[in-house]
């Protein structure tokens, strides 16, 4: 094509499918469905049409043909009327582009300069597919489903231009774009999420609330009023009960250097997943610039090892220092698990999937110097930044774990036998329960998430991306806090890993919602696109679980230390109380003593000085 000139009928090639088998493959991309994908000056080709509600709907692609079956059911993308034909699929031949320019003239402050009037810049291109047979406009190429004889099949492939100025100004071209037809349908799910924020963090303030020495009292009042009118006391559970395990809820977990190095890991990929969506915000990352999406990503995920190896190193300090070993030791083979465990068994999961690319032929497929980079940022360079980031949480204070002396005078004897849980609390039915509401808050984003990667659609939402992985990690963790607390009040005091449970629900939702995905939304064939499907997503799901997980165990692990703060002032000013009162009787006991031995006049005394009085003389032997 040539800028600012129009064509008609400009002829590409002329195809003859002299073969069967060449006929059977051109049916099979019609009944699949595939689409011609082109791009013009970065921005891709859209074809536009009109839907049956009267609704103007663009996709990126253009279809390589459609099908009419036995039944005259039209099947694809069968829009023009003549397409009328049962049993026959009709091949889409030309195409007229029409390209929307703005002009350079509009765009220079002198207005007599001299640049020509067909210069300009490319703002949208939009297409028209048709089917037209040579030298008859109104008869369209088709092919019967079922052929008698070996007649070759000559299809001519033409194409028109047509150029249009525009009033959109060059930068803002891609909003035509991005302007999502679904923004309301995102925005109501957006709202959905912040409320369901909302009620699980209600939930979880409270607890905390009952367990705060200013409102212990009122709490108490509560309760007494609450056991009154309960009909069914086995329906419920004791509230106080988990008090008793102040010195047992803080023994070491089983693990400890496994559970700080998976903390660690999900440190680095929230901070790598909130590099991309702020470098989508604010307009660094677009789609028209994909490879600058994937090294951003790369270096972020690698430079994240800073924090990385300071949280594992802090919270292999706070839960795992009291466990057999050498504490560096420890710390330190937390960090190595950190960096090779989790981020080598990502990539080698990649790995499978990029020899199934090379199998296929596929052109996305890496070559081993784009391999070796990929294995350096992601696995080699987080290694050194690990062990920077584990010396500098050694180094500075510590953070969390400075309200008291409680959290390390965990019991060092025999632990006790916990007792026989309920069925809510086992594993199987925590995973479920955990997982089902931050799911409802990714479900929608998810779909076009899915959509834009597998449909070809573009998606660029970055602030409301962030808004929902706020929202569902912050309902994650309170779900997760809120059984921890019901697992306590059944005297269960091994709960270090229990709020990991909230992350495999959510991977387990998602997963399972992935399935339902394949199966309803697309229509692959073969092996290699069946295994690609399911293989990243099963990498997005363990991301889901490696980011979610250890931060639900880092919320409870905050929210069991504060309740147990709690308590021990409650116990402390309970203490003081007592003690005061005892003080308090001791001084009346004294002083109605030396009123006795004096022979003072009792008769001033109130009746509480009588009764003190009393007391201390049938205690002494004396009679008034």
């Amino acid at each position: 094509m040539e800028f600012g000139v129009p064509r008609y009928k400009r002829k590409v090639c002329e195809q003859t499918l002299a073969s069967e088998e060449e006929v059977e493959f051109l049916k099979k991309a019609i009944d699949g469905e595939f689409k011609h994908n082109l791009f013009m000056d970065d921005l891709p080709v859209r074809w536009c049409y009109q839907t049956q509600s009267e609704f103007l709907y663009c996709s990126a692609g253009l279809p390589v043909g459609c099908y009419i079956n036995g039944d005259g059911e039209r099947q694809g993308f069968c829009l023009s009327p003549k397409f009328s034909e049962p049993d026959t699929y009709y091949i889409y031949n030309h195409f007229v582009f029409t390209v929307h320019y703005e002009p350079v003239v509009k765009l220079t402050t002198n207005r007599t300069s001299n640049a020509p009037a067909t210069a300009g810049k490319i703002i949208q291109v939009t297409v028209t597919p048709r089917s037209e047979k040579r030298g008859d406009l109104l008869e369209p190429v088709k092919i019967p489903a079922k052929r008698f004889g070996k007649r070759d099949v000559t299809i001519s492939f033409t194409f028109d231009v047509v150029w249009k100025e525009s009033d959109i100004r060059w930068s803002e071209r891609w909003g035509l774009i991005l302007l999502d037809k679904n923004t309301n349908i995102l925005f109501f799910s957006v709202m959905n999420t912040g409320i369901i924020a909302l009620f699980v963090c209600a939930m979880v303030l409270l607890v905390l609330l009952r367990t705060h020495p200013r409102f212990h009292k009122l709490h108490l009042r509560l309760k007494a009023c609450n056991d009154r009118f309960t009909l069914r006391q086995s329906w419920r559970i004791d509230e106080d009960a988990w008090k008793a395990l102040d010195r047992d809820v803080f023994r070491p977990p089983e693990n400890a250097v496994m559970l700080a190095a998976l903390c660690g890991n999900a440190a680095q990929i929230f901070c790598t997943i909130l590099a991309v969506l702020v470098g989508g915000s604010v307009g660094i990352l677009v789609p028209a610039n994909p490879g600058l999406l994937v090294k951003w990503t790369m270096w972020g995920y690698g430079v994240s090892g800073l924090a990385a190896g300071f949280v594992s190193r802090h919270i292999f300090q706070n839960i795992g220092k009291r466990s057999k070993g050498d504490g560096k030791c420890c710390a330190v083979l937390s960090v190595y698990y950190r960096s090779w465990l989790i981020s080598g068994l990502l990539f080698s999961i990649f790995l499978g999937l990029n020899l199934i690319h090379w199998e296929e032929g596929s052109s996305s497929a890496l070559d081993v110097w784009s391999l070796s980079r990929v294995f350096l940022l992601m696995v080699c360079l987080p290694v050194p930044c690990t062990l920077v980031g584990g010396w500098l949480s050694f180094a500075l204070t510590t953070l969390v774990n400075q309200r008291g002396e409680h959290l390390k005078n965990a019991d060092e004897s025999p632990p006790p036998p916990i007792p026989k849980q309920p069925r809510y609390m086992w594993a199987g039915v925590l995973v479920l329960i955990e997982g089902i509401l931050p799911f409802s808050a990714i479900f929608i984003p998810a779909f076009f998430c899915l959509s834009s990667v597998w449909f070809v659609q573009y998606f660029h939402a970055s602030g409301c991306l962030m808004v929902v992985l706020f929202a569902t990690i912050v309902i994650a963790v309170c779900i997760s806090c809120y059984a921890c607390f019901l697992q306590l009040c059944n005297q269960n005091y091994k709960w270090w890993w229990k709020p990991m449970l909230a992350g495999v629900g959510l991977s387990v939702y998602y997963f399972l919602y992935t399935i339902y995905f394949f199966v309803q939304k697309l229509e692959m064939t073969g092996w290699a696109s069946t295994a690609l499907f399911f293989g990243y997503n099963f990498i997005v799901a363990t991301v889901l679980f490696l980011l979610t997980g250890p931060m639900c165990f880092m919320g409870t692990y905050l929210f069991v230390e504060r309740i147990y703060y709690y308590l021990s002032l409650t116990s402390s000013q309970e203490e003081n109380v007592v003690v005061d009162t005892e003080n308090t009787a001791n001084q009346d006991e004294d002083d109605s003593k030396e009123l006795l031995r004096e022979g003072s006049d009792l008769s001033s005394l109130s009746k509480d000085g009588w009764d003190t009085l009393q007391d201390s003389t049938q205690l002494t032997g004396q009679r008034l």
